[in-house]
């Protein structure tokens, strides 16, 4: 893997996304247990998720990549670790 933070981070999005999809889970919902249950929460989700205009992604901070991990039901080392998979 090319040391590259900006596609570990895509990727890492990436398999947030396919993980909570294969619970059940909609975009909306996963952004409601990640924020709270506001009016922003699922378009701050989706700004992380797709680029915007520009083509830029806002960032995933660790912070909320630990809070992801967490609504997914496992720990953020494990989500790390199959995502550095993957890029392999």
């Amino acid at each position: 893997m090319e040391n590259n933070g900006n596609e570990f981070e895509r990727a890492l999005v990436a398999e947030i996304v396919s993980l909570y999809v294969e619970k059940g889970i909609s975009h909306t919902q996963f952004a409601r247990l990640m924020y709270g249950d506001t009016k922003t929460a699922p378009s701050k989700w989706w700004k992380i998720r797709e680029c915007s205009p520009t083509g830029k992604p806002q960032s995933l901070p660790v912070s909320e990549a630990v809070q992801a991990a967490g609504v997914l039901g496992m720990d953020v080392a494990s989500l790390f670790f199959r995502v550095q998979e993957r890029l392999r």
